[in-house]
């Protein structure tokens, strides 16, 4: 095999250096802007469950939608069907459907549907290889008392991406399997003295483009109890 002397090596790397040095340089290309789907569309299914005292639970189930434009104009569409029973639209672009409607939650299949001739939108989603995430029983005290804090806490949570704490008006949302959440005096002062329903829910999404609608789909699972902030 013929070897390349060391010098030639050398001075062509000096050359193609130099050459490089004496070409304008060359502007960087762009990079590509993410591409913004027409359309957004957020749907939830939620199983609730509601400590009534004494022992006794009220369950029940929800299914809603949200659909926009990308410039967060609600969207009108032809149907929402979830688990084939039809949604019907509380606000413009906001479609509910419940247990009293027909709405099965009581497996893990779950499928939603959207279809309109005038956009075009044609939406086939199924949920059903997705497990609801899990809310043990609420642990906290059902009286808060005036000037204190409050821990509303749970026995567990499971499965969830994120997890949302609301007391009355008050709002908290944490990433991952949380079980509790303290709000603290100062949050609870601007309350007056009343019932507020204190809700635990947890979370688990996806999120996919479905041709121009980028779709986040959801399923919840929600603990709540009555609270006197006093």
């Amino acid at each position: 095999m013929r070897t390349i002397p060391y010098p030639f090596i050398a001075l062509l790397v000096v050359c193609l250096a130099a050459c490089k040095k004496d070409d304008p340089e060359a502007d960087p290309a762009p990079t590509p802007s993410p591409s913004v789907p027409a359309y957004q569309a957020s749907f939830t299914a939620t199983r609730s469950f509601l400590d009534t005292g004494n022992g006794n639970t009220s369950t029940g189930v929800l299914a809603t939608l949200s659909l926009r434009s990308s410039s967060s104009t609600p969207v009108t569409v032809d149907s929402v069907k979830v688990n084939g029973v039809r949604a019907v639209q509380a606000l413009t672009g906001y479609y509910v459907v419940d247990g009293s409607m027909g709405l099965d939650l009581s497996t893990e299949d779950l499928a939603w549907q959207v279809t309109d001739q005038a956009t075009g939108m044609a939406l086939d989603r199924s949920l059903s290889d997705m497990a609801y995430p899990t809310v043990a029983p609420i642990t906290s005290a059902s009286v808060v008392a005036e000037g204190s804090d409050h821990t509303l806490a749970c026995e567990g949570v499971v499965g969830a991406d994120s997890v949302i704490f609301v007391l009355g008006p008050l709002q908290k949302r944490f990433a991952g399997n949380v079980s509790s959440c303290t709000f603290t005096a100062a949050e609870l002062q601007g309350l007056v003295t009343e019932l507020y329903q204190a809700t635990i829910t947890a979370v688990r999404s996806r999120t996919t483009d479905v041709g121009d609608v980028r779709c986040r789909s959801a399923k919840a699972d929600s603990r709540a109890l009555m609270v006197l902030v006093e």
